[in-house]
């Protein structure tokens, strides 16, 4: 639940400097669950009434009844929310690929919880923009539990074994998500005890690689790359971006991989390009490797 610390509000993992208009309208409505714990309850809720047990799981099949329809068109942005009479639209851009359709979808629901009904057409009660940050993060972990809910997520990882890109690849084509949203959706519950980076072709170059995001199980919340090292032309994730579909192995050295600390240990790491033809998404996995 959120807890209230002088001017500064805890949610799950977040801190939010002051009182958020949008968590705390939430909140008044919702107490005495916080609004993470409700949006959580009603994805899990949605996703049972929807008759959905196994993944991949689809949000146009658990919409609430306040969501009149879904619509794909071009827009600028992966989805947006249209309140109308009585309810909402959900428009997708039918020009992102379809793992993209399902958590805009997804993360749309997480947003109409954040409405009010008084007068019929659904408003907010509140300042959108300074609460804007707030409502995304929730409405993203709305969307991983209806996509990816932690049980089931959990249960699987469980089965499959240990963080490698065999098992990552896997779970792409069991729950249908996009690499973003798995990477994140493993760290923010702490299942796999590794580091997963996310690296994209660089646009002032296609023969460079930049990092797009880092994703640390807690255990090496604290731990610094050294991309320098990391992104050499002969490591494993360029090996891997000049292969596409092909898993590159390594194995590094920590003082290498590194700043600082950590030197009596070797390092795994596990490349692949994904989704070659749309995309130059490479996936690394860093774990500790078993030989020393």
């Amino acid at each position: 639940m959120g807890v209230t610390v002088g001017k500064t509000v805890f949610l799950g993992r977040k801190a939010l400097k002051k009182r958020d208009p949008a968590v705390e309208w939430l909140s008044s409505l919702v107490a005495p669950l916080s609004p993470r714990e409700f949006l959580l309850q009603q994805a899990r809720e949605l996703l049972v009434k929807s008759g959905q047990l196994e993944p991949p799981f689809e949000p146009q099949k658990a919409l609430p009844p306040s969501v009149k329809g879904v619509e794909k068109a071009k827009i600028s942005r992966d989805g947006m929310l249209v309140p109308v009479e009585q309810g909402f639209i959900i428009k997708l851009n039918s020009q992102r690929p379809k793992v993209r359709q399902r958590f805009a979808c997804a993360h749309e629901i997480g947003h109409t919880f954040f409405f009010d009904w008084a007068g019929g057409r659904p408003w907010r009660p509140y300042e959108s923009l300074s609460s804007y940050w707030a409502e995304e993060d929730l409405c993203y972990e709305f969307a991983e539990e209806m996509l990816m809910p932690q049980e089931t997520l959990e249960k699987l990882i469980g089965m499959i074994g240990p963080p490698c890109i065999n098992n990552f690849e896997g779970l792409l084509n069991t729950f249908q998500v996009s690499s973003e949203a798995l990477t994140r959706r493993i760290q923010r519950l702490n299942i796999w005890e590794s580091i997963m980076v996310i690296l994209i072709k660089d646009d002032q170059s296609s023969n460079f690689l930049k990092r797009r995001l880092v994703r640390k199980h807690k255990s090496y919340k604290y731990f610094r790359i050294q991309w320098d090292k990391l992104l050499t032309k002969n490591s494993s994730p360029y090996i891997a971006f000049r292969q596409p579909g092909v898993v590159k192995k390594s194995v590094i050295k920590a003082e290498e991989l590194f700043r600082g600390g950590k030197k009596n240990k070797n390092w795994s790491i596990e490349s692949c390009r994904f989704n070659a033809k749309n995309s130059a998404i490479v996936v690394s996995i860093i774990t500790p490797s078993e030989s020393t």
